[in-house]
């Protein structure tokens, strides 16, 4: 038999109605559940700033003892769905045994380390720079110079014009080229084609080392020269300079002459090991100049004139 739509449309709906039933009815109600008279009430969540000051779980865990706290109580459901107040006893505190042959948390070494303070490393210097504190000479041969030249620095140290110092290691090539020689020293510049001031290198010391100075033009100047200029009627009654002295000195010993007088016949004896150096601060004109006098392997004086 058919039916129209209509009719099963009526006939369907009581038995979709009757589906959509409560699905809780069979639970019980809160206000049907049997709760014991004397059951505590729900407590209230502390506030945060009750919070903060309750000791935390790794305090509680590591620091103090859970033996000194009171005993509380709270609801608990039993198996058969009955709600009783029961005692909750606190345990006894734990002990944290750290890993065995350990005393640190892994890592914390390096983190100790990192935060430690950093002691200043020792300056390093060159052998030159020692050797200028212990005022010994290089190769070992004594005590280094007394002299202007008793500085010891290292190659590749740019000194001030006016200056004069002893500088070893250096090879012939990285002297420069030789622009003059007298009585067996021999004076290099590291810049010939300049005409500004440079780096000059003299050799022909009895350390084997060289003597280095800054200049834009340096001259030699025999001991003869050197006599008649101080010796003329023109300047022989100027003040004596620090070179004019020392070489009064070298002079009585080599030619067994008084202060002031030539030396005469033990002039060439004189001049072998004894010169000057003129050094010139300018290519141009120069109100004044520095004299350096060497003799015996050593640079005896210095001393600027103008």
């Amino acid at each position: 038999m058919l039916l129209n739509p209509r009719t099963f449309l009526m006939l369907s709906l009581p038995l979709a109605i009757a589906a959509c039933g409560d699905p809780l009815r069979d639970v019980d109600r809160l206000s049907e559940v049997d709760i014991a008279q004397d059951a505590a009430a729900a407590t209230v969540a502390p506030l945060p700033s009750e919070q903060a000051d309750a000791p935390g779980f790794l305090s509680r865990l590591l620091g103090g003892s859970l033996t000194d706290q009171e005993p509380t109580t709270a609801i608990v459901v039993s198996p058969d769905g009955t709600a009783v107040e029961a005692e909750v006893v606190p345990v006894g505190s734990v002990d944290v045994v750290p890993p065995i042959g350990t005393d640190m948390i892994p890592g914390d070494e390096e983190m100790a380390a990192a935060s430690a303070p950093v002691e200043p490393a020792e300056r390093r210097q060159g052998i030159f720079g020692l050797l200028n504190q212990l005022g010994t000479s290089p190769q070992g041969a004594g005590p280094a110079s007394t002299g202007p030249d008793a500085q010891i620095i290292e190659p590749g140290t740019t000194l001030a014009y006016g200056q004069i110092a002893t500088v070893c290691g250096l090879r012939t090539r990285d002297l420069g080229r030789v622009v003059g020689s007298e009585s067996g020293y021999t004076v290099y510049d590291t810049n010939p084609a300049s005409t500004g001031q440079r780096t000059h290198y003299v050799t022909g010391f009895d350390d084997g080392c060289a003597r280095q100075f800054r200049a834009a033009l340096v001259l030699f100047g025999d001991v003869g020269t050197h006599e008649v200029i101080r010796y003329s009627d023109g300047t022989r009654d100027l003040p004596y300079s620090d070179t004019d002295n020392a070489y009064e000195e070298i002079k009585a010993r080599v030619c067994r002459v008084s202060s002031g007088q030539p030396c005469g016949s033990a002039l060439d004896r004189l001049a072998r090991r004894t010169t000057f150096l003129t050094v010139y601060a300018n290519f141009g004109l120069n109100p004044e100049w520095a004299d350096i006098l060497l003799s015996d392997g050593d640079v005896v004086a210095m001393d600027f004139k103008g």
